[in-house]
């Protein structure tokens, strides 16, 4: 902090978050004719779906097509204990923590860990340390297109969703654990980069695979998924924090807190190898609605 002052730091990372907050409530709308700059005719509004056939529908077509349909007269959501119960949404939650922790690193000791444990200067680490964000936001890009190019090859939610999840994460973990053993500063950066971006390739499976097991009660699973989530910042911060003071007081490699992000990161590539995602929401089953 040679020409900022962390207090100013802090204060201009606020502001991007208010700026797109104001940006949000200017944009966003439940439904596009909703929005003023949306012609009232058509407007490039899609039409409500309409049945043409005798087949039968699932609830979420048959109740969100119909001309009129308002979101307030829907039914009640069931209880959260209930949803989380459920095998699926249960594994989708446990992930969200190890998936969290295993990003937390480089929000935290990142840049300590190229210093300390790659002697890089301060400003050398800080410059480095963007990288990793850089892989999960160029990750998170490519990974929309990748699983809805996978849904359309394959029709199965399953395999774009929390299959494609798994395989991203376990390669997060590999290239994680490889950079562990990398000879060079340089070449730790780079594996942790592709790395993140495996992991934010799998981000847009999570939030697809959430919308598609909540169905109309979307908001309340990925609601409770990502509070849980939250608990990485809890728990594991601190045990981490603890890790860090360990590896300074007994000179420990600094390779071991790459390694313990790593597991992190392993442990939510095997939870979703328990996810299964079908074709209907879970609140559509038999059983599954209040």
């Amino acid at each position: 902090m040679e020409k900022m002052h962390w207090r100013s730091v802090f204060q201009v990372y606020s502001l991007v978050g208010i700026v797109w907050a104001i940006a949000f409530w200017v944009v966003f709308r439940t439904r596009p004719e909703q929005h003023p700059l949306v012609d009232g005719d058509d407007g490039g509004v899609p039409r409500p779906l309409e049945v043409t056939s005798d087949e039968p529908v699932s609830a979420e077509l048959s109740v969100t097509a119909l001309p009129g349909f308002d979101e307030d007269e829907s039914p009640p959501a069931p209880s959260l204990w209930k949803l989380i119960a459920h095998a699926s949404i249960f594994w989708m939650c446990v992930q969200a923590p190890f998936r969290a922790a295993g990003y937390n690193l480089f929000v935290t000791y990142f840049p300590e860990f190229l210093e300390r444990g790659h002697g890089m200067s301060v400003s050398k680490a800080a410059q480095m340390a963007t990288w990793p964000f850089i892989g999960v936001i160029a990750g998170g890009l490519v990974g929309g297109v990748v699983i809805d190019t996978l849904q359309k090859l394959t029709g199965n939610r399953t395999i774009s969703r929390s299959g494609f999840a798994a395989v991203s994460l376990t390669l997060t973990t590999i290239l994680t654990v490889v950079s562990a053993y990398a000879p060079t500063p340089g070449q730790v950066v780079l594996l942790i980069t592709l790395g993140s971006a495996f992991s934010g390739m799998a981000s847009p499976a999570v939030w697809a695979g959430l919308i598609d097991l909540g169905g109309k009660h979307a908001a309340v699973v990925s609601g409770a998924s990502n509070m849980i989530g939250c608990l990485a910042g809890v728990v594991f911060t601190p045990l981490v924090g603890i890790l860090v003071d360990q590896i300074k007081e007994n000179q420990m490699g600094w390779d071991v807190l790459i390694l313990v992000h790593a597991g992190f990161y392993a442990c939510a590539a095997l939870a979703f190898m328990f996810v299964r995602i079908g074709d209907r929401p879970v609140t559509d089953l038999p059983g599954n609605s209040d």
